[in-house]
């Protein structure tokens, strides 16, 4: 069983180091093993850059076009530039390894871009290689596969390839033809496709056993206390502070492998999405166990059983996958409510078990998700330790289609993840929690009345008005409401007296009354959304071709003023003037003019008052001017 660490590939022969500052690159050996003579020989080699269709420099040995930018960028690396350094080594048993340092860049027509060029380390490996008439072919009717990274190293960031077969259905040549006597093809980022062609010159000594750190001792000699197949040296370490588990209940994590029953032909695999894509009965499998995969298994103790890693395979059409349908696949999948039986962790749909998460296929960045499914036992998952696939679990996705995990498990030092209730690899102490009830908010159903991906009580804690508090934000709730009305027991009716005794009747919807003998009303039609903007305001009940002028605030008050009551306050803006008002009425806006909510310059969830100030020369209280009631709006969106 092959133990690398997750997207890095270190498998195989010809280990490549590199400083950080001069990239470079080195190829252990002994001298006890002779340089390889015949293109299937056991060895390795150092690489050159391409001769065929090479018209102008700059040289390389690898083109990778569109590997950022647009999709036609030349993008090229040269394998003999100073600080580079590249070789292809054969283990003899079917895998080839290309590692090394190239350097390279965006090539603009005889030279590399300056703001580009710098340098790329390579990892690749072409699997099931075979020897035909003298030439190391992988050949896609033999189950020939590529994959392997790329790192730009002026950023860091890591590239995924796969394989692709020619027409020929070769993914991989080695025949010593005149020029380029080593070639291969590549898929990445999507559809996008490259090439090796290099020259290639035999290298005396024994393909080296992997070495990450460069410190001369193999792999399989240093520490590596997470058990994960990777030298301490070499990665990142977790705590290793937690116990290798034994039963399978115990808390701790596992190292995930193949299945092992009902698997009847290679590919392996330890996970199946039949229809992933395409057709429902397309078999999609993926393996845990090839270079740069790595899945595992993680039990809190409290019920949640988390799997998570990447994984390579594709679309299975018979012992191999589909060289354009192949690639690796990141999983995030979670458990809950497991509960422990005889000695076996399950996860049961009588006991409220749930199962939730993702897949991403790496080629594309689509993003599939997950749910449970119960088998005909009521169960989600079993870890029992039965013989053949200790672990199985079943899934949903898609239009009803279900899948199923299938594997061995191998326990690890590695401590569980710390609780993660939405699987997106942020720890739940580390999300948003805007109620402060412990649940982060994206594992919570709450309520988003605007739709704007934030919950209501977020957009509230930070600084959203809701002046009823009510827990919805006013943006949410548009309202318009009268008030100052000169009648107690009417509702908006106020207790302060009109100025000299004139008031209306009771039940009136107005303001004080005027020299018509009632008052005048101020009433809407439309609404208070702002995307709606179809707010208008309209008086009756005015003296006849008086003029008058709206005015809003933005808070209410209650102050008798001429011969009416003066209902807005706070910083005041005069709005819209009417010259006049035939038949004894008004409105605003009028045509040409502004929407309301732009002429007070409006933002959804605030409030304003608005009130209509108009002339009356004969009218009661000597004032010769009066007001209508007021109106209290609450913009919406």
């Amino acid at each position: 069983m092959i133990r690398t660490t997750i997207l890095g590939i270190a498998a195989a022969a010809c280990l490549v180091t590199s400083a950080a500052a001069t990239p470079a690159a080195t190829t252990g050996g002994t001298p006890n093993c002779p340089a390889p003579v015949d293109f299937c020989d056991t060895g390795c080699w150092e690489l050159g850059n391409k001769v065929t269709g090479q018209v102008a420099p700059p040289n390389y040995g690898l083109r990778l076009d569109g590997l950022f930018g647009a999709a036609n960028d030349h993008w090229t690396f040269d394998f003999e530039a100073q600080g580079a350094a590249v070789t292809m080594c054969h283990d003899g048993n079917g895998t080839v390894t290309v590692d090394g340092i190239a350097y390279g860049g965006l090539d603009v027509g005889g030279a590399w871009d300056p703001q580009t060029e710098g340098f790329l380390e390579i990892h690749f490996v072409w699997e099931n290689a075979t020897c035909e008439n003298g030439d190391l072919l992988v050949l896609e009717s033999n189950g020939g596969l590529g994959y392997g990274t790329v790192e730009w190293l002026n950023t860091g960031e890591v590239i995924q390839l796969t394989g692709k077969a020619n027409n020929s259905g070769q993914v991989f040549l080695f025949d010593g033809h005149s020029g380029d006597p080593a070639r291969g093809w590549v898929m990445y980022n999507g559809m996008n496709v490259g090439d090796f062609a290099m020259t290639v010159a035999a290298i005396p000594g024994c393909v080296p056993e992997p070495d990450c750190d460069g410190d001369g001792r193999p792999d399989w000699q240093a520490s590596d206390c997470n058990l994960n197949g990777v030298p301490d040296t070499c990665e990142p370490l977790p705590s290793c502070a937690c116990p290798i588990p034994v039963e399978r209940c115990d808390s701790g994590c596992w190292r995930m492998g193949d299945k092992v029953t009902g698997a009847v032909a290679a590919p392996d695999y330890g996970l199946r999405l039949d229809g992933l894509f395409g057709a429902a009965n397309d078999h999609w499998t993926f393996g845990f166990e090839l270079p740069g995969t790595q899945v595992d298994m993680c039990y809190d103790g409290n019920g949640r059983i988390t799997i998570e890693g990447v994984a390579y395979g594709g679309l299975d059409v018979g012992s191999t996958w589909d060289a354009q349908e192949q690639g690796f696949l990141e999983i995030h999948f979670v458990y809950e409510n497991a509960t422990c039986e005889n000695g076996a962790l399950k996860v049961l749909q009588s006991q409220g078990g749930v199962g939730y998460g993702t897949v991403k296929w790496m080629n594309t960045g689509a993003e599939i998700a997950l749910t449970h499914k119960a088998n005909n036992a009521g169960e989600l998952f079993v870890f029992d330790g039965a013989s053949g696939d200790p672990a199985r679990g079943w899934l949903m996705y898609g239009q009803g289609r279900s899948g199923d995990f299938g594997m061995t498990a191998f326990g690890t030092n590695d401590c569980p993840p710390e609780p993660d209730c939405d699987g997106d690899g942020t720890p739940d102490d580390q999300e948003a929690d805007c109620n402060q009830n412990g649940t982060p908010d994206d594992c919570e159903d709450l309520a988003d009345c605007d739709q704007n991906g934030t919950p209501d009580v977020c957009d509230i804690a930070n600084g959203a008005i809701d002046a009823n508090q009510n827990g919805v934000p006013d943006a949410c709730e548009p309202d318009i409401e009268r008030y100052c009305i000169p009648d107690p027991q009417s509702p908006g009716g106020t207790n302060v007296p009109c100025p000299c005794g004139n008031v209306v009747l009771p039940g009136a919807v107005s303001g004080c009354a005027n020299s018509t003998g009632v008052g005048a009303t101020l009433l809407t039609s439309g609404s208070a959304g702002i995307a709606a903007g179809d707010l208008q305001l309209l008086i009756s009940g005015l003296p006849e071709d008086e003029p008058g002028i709206f005015i809003s605030g933005l808070l209410p008050a209650e102050t008798p003023f001429r011969a009416g009551l003066l209902c807005v306050g706070g910083p005041t803006l005069r709005l819209e003037k009417v010259p006049f008002s035939p038949g004894g009425t008004a409105y605003m806006p009028a045509p040409g003019h502004p929407a309301v909510w732009e002429q007070v310059g409006a933002n959804p969830g605030e409030t304003h008052y608005f009130q209509f100030w108009y002339r009356d020369s004969q009218g009661p209280c000597g004032g010769r001017a009066n007001l209508t009631n007021a109106l209290r709006v609450t913009f919406g969106l």
